[in-house]
């Protein structure tokens, strides 16, 4: 076998460029196979251009490139008729045109898929954009539904309790007022009289152990009937007795806008739960004798109505923190902190 055939390179050129056409032909339909049918992707596309990175290499380098170059130049000398049994022979060309054309493929694929994770990321992270700004908006929503649904139910607490006031008759010098329990501590539900300074409805956490209010939790009923009013000639004995009777200190006292002397206040039951309490309270001190009877018959009517009003205003409580724990749980624990530094009767 001579030097032409011994390497593998002998022909014409026309031999080699129709070899080489039907050599890209076939790598072209395979292309566009695998581009339809999403077989082998862009593994297929690195495998082909790694395997033809380490095997060109390794095949020319163990060869002698000049004397493939010398039989390739006389090649092109030699008979037309001899060409049909040397490209029999020439695997070593063969081999070198699929890991230039492999290398080439796998290199194009790669690169064009890359361009498509590329798009692919961009389309993603705009249509994220996109949802993340629909589930702002909707929490957003949400957020306004909930603060008009808690107006509604302290709307609706302080139209019963007006309705209260006006049932028992009662004065400007006194006043009603509703607490929820919840995470051991008292929370402000509404508050009604007729003297708009009394009526004040702060948004206030009050100790569970301190005050008329906690008594009531604790025994169901508390009634105070001999506590001295607070006037300049009594201030004295009334803080007293507030700080014997109900552990309350002159500096706690100080803050509260109605400091009054008889209360009648009464646990609320959601089954054997107590939930709530409210307090019918007054600066006056025959307060007791005109309205005791009439509130103790009061609650037993609208033991149930008051259960449901306070069971609600729970429900509406947590459903708010809930709400809030995301976004706004620092601001939200800051204000708690702060309104619960206030202390009431």
């Amino acid at each position: 076998m001579n030097s032409k055939q011994r390497h593998g390179f002998s022909g014409t050129g026309g031999i080699f460029t129709l070899f080489f056409r039907v050599l890209s032909s076939l790598f072209s339909l395979l292309i566009k196979l695998f581009d339809k049918l999403k077989v082998f992707d862009k593994w297929l596309y690195a495998l082909a251009m790694i395997v033809s990175s380490l095997m060109l290499p390794i095949v020319i380098g163990a060869t002698d490139f000049a004397l493939i170059k010398q039989d390739l130049t006389s090649c092109f000398d030699s008979e037309l008729e001899c060409q049909a049994s040397n490209i029999r022979e020439n695997w070593y060309g063969l081999f070198i045109a699929v890991c230039i054309l492999g290398g080439a493929w796998g290199a194009i694929g790669t690169q064009k898929d890359s361009r498509t994770s590329i798009e692919y990321a961009n389309q993603k992270k705009v249509e994220n954009e996109s949802l993340s700004q629909q589930v702002n908006e909707a929490e957003e929503q949400l957020q306004k539904e909930r603060a008009k649904s808690a107006e509604l139910q302290v709307s609706l607490v302080e139209t019963f309790l007006n309705s209260t006031i006006t049932y028992l008759e009662l004065t400007a010098e006194d006043r009603v007022s509703l607490y929820f329990v919840f995470q051991h501590e008292f929370h402000l539900v509404a508050r009604c009289s007729e003297d708009q300074h009394w009526k004040q409805p702060h948004r206030q956490k009050f100790p569970i152990d301190l005050g008329v209010i906690g008594q009531a939790w604790r025994k169901r009923i508390c009634i105070v009937r001999n506590c001295p009013p607070y006037e300049p000639e009594s201030e004295a004995s009334y803080e007293k007795f507030m700080l014997d009777n109900f552990n309350y200190s002159k500096q706690m006292l100080a803050p509260l806008n109605m400091k009054s002397c008889r209360y009648y206040a009464e646990s609320i039951a959601d089954g054997s739960d107590t939930i709530g309490v409210i307090v019918f309270e007054s600066v006056r001190k025959e307060f007791l004798d005109n309205h005791e009877t009439n509130i103790t018959e009061f609650m037993a009517k609208n033991s149930l109505l008051l259960s449901k009003l306070t069971r609600d205003a729970i429900e509406r409580n947590q459903e708010v923190k809930i709400a809030i724990q995301g976004r706004t749980r620092e601001h939200a624990i800051n204000a708690t902190d702060s309104e619960a530094d206030e202390f009431e009767v």
